[in-house]
């Protein structure tokens, strides 16, 4: 999503794409300090349409999830089937950042 889409996110174009997602994972990211950083989240409800809002639940040991609420943006991407690999990247635990914060 580009900073100008957010014309387009009327409530009938919300509704209709969190009709989409019955269940599932999401792939929460961000740029921090110009590096990616991401985790994945199945745990993804629509909490209203105006103002649009979303609860994503994270795990309280989540190293990840720190720097990204700190994000002045964070993208949330709804991974299909063939998305797998990316779920499971994004599930893993691994040195990201200089700080030593990874994914998870």
């Amino acid at each position: 999503m580009t900073e100008t889409d957010h014309d387009i996110l009327t409530p009938e174009a919300l509704r209709r794409a969190y009709a989409m997602f019955p269940s599932g994972v999401t792939a929460l990211c961000a740029h921090v300090d110009g590096t990616p950083v991401g985790l994945a989240a199945s745990a993804f409800t629509c909490v209203s349409l105006t103002p649009p809002l979303v609860s994503v639940r994270v795990a309280h040991t989540s190293t990840t999830w720190p720097i990204l609420r700190a994000a002045p943006r964070v993208g949330i991407s709804v991974l299909a089937e063939e998305h797998t690999d990316i779920a499971r990247d994004l599930s893993e635990f691994r040195q990201l950042l200089p700080s030593g914060a990874g994914n998870g």
